[in-house]
């Protein structure tokens, strides 16, 4: 619009309008490139948690009130009846109403292979055994492949979960590998993703949403025997946060120069 020569703002607004207008094209530059793309609605974090021994840790992958799951490993060694032994296990437990694990047919927790297709086709409950993921060591029978539980030793492998966010059902995945160092073995959770919008299916370590009507069913039982290296699109890195609260402080600080009075 075309200012006439009565309507011209005094020198000092009309400078400061200037540098708005040039701080505000800045930001808008800076948000787009540190903006996700519109169609990634998959949350995902890395993580370093390791469990040694016996632990637990509370999983909260939306940051709420109260973690929806806790992972767990417990340790024994000692003398029995029949000798020494030693055993480890580890549990991925629901620990709201809600919140669910993807279960295999056997009622305990399912090891995905990644791309498996996580939604509401799965079967989902609270799994048998408090979520047993393995059992493994001479006080329980089992062996590096041979051993109770679906989940992989050695190997990097996936876990489906459902759990809620404001009343509202969302799926997700957990990344984990289980190091063994003989008596012992080691739980770490490598990281974790979640679909943002209610009721959306998930790839098990994709950071984009999926069709679950198009996806093709995958074996839930079967898991990675890859070590999955995390994608690039999974992080939401601190700086591209950072350089967002920047921008919109920049464009805060315009808005009350121009607003402010002139003396």
């Amino acid at each position: 619009m075309r200012r006439t020569e009565n309507s011209k703002l005094p020198p000092r607004i009309d400078r400061q309008l200037h540098g708005y207008a040039v701080a505000a094209s800045a930001a808008g530059v800076a948000l787009l490139a540190c903006s996700l793309p519109a169609d990634a609605r998959v949350i995902c974090r890395k993580s370093s948690e390791s469990l040694l021994g016996t632990q637990t840790i509370p999983f909260n992958p939306a940051n709420g009130q109260f973690p929806p799951f806790n992972l767990a490993q417990t340790f024994f060694r000692g003398s029995t009846t029949s000798g020494y032994a030693y055993g480890n296990r580890a549990f991925f437990i629901p620990n709201t109403q809600a919140a669910n694990d993807l279960l295999a047919s056997d009622g305990l927790p399912a090891a995905l292979a990644k791309d498996a297709v996580i939604g509401s086709k799965g079967r989902f409950g609270k799994g048998n055994s408090y979520g047993l993921l393995f059992a493994y060591g001479k006080l329980f029978g089992g062996t590096v492949n041979h051993h109770q539980g679906n989940f992989p030793l050695t190997k990097v492998g996936y876990l489906g979960f459902k759990f809620s966010i404001s009343g509202e059902a969302h799926y997700g995945w957990a990344r984990m590998r289980v190091d063994v160092k003989k008596p012992q073995t080691t739980t770490n959770l490598l990281g974790f993703g979640y679909e943002t919008i209610a009721g959306k299916a998930v790839h098990a370590g994709a950071c984009s949403t999926v069709e679950e009507s198009t996806a093709s069913d995958l074996d839930t039982t079967q898991a990675s025997t890859q070590y999955v290296l995390p994608r690039s699109d999974a992080r939401i890195t601190e700086t591209a946060r950072r350089a967002k609260m920047a921008t919109l402080g920049v464009l805060a600080r315009g808005s009350m120069a121009v607003a402010s009075p002139v003396h």
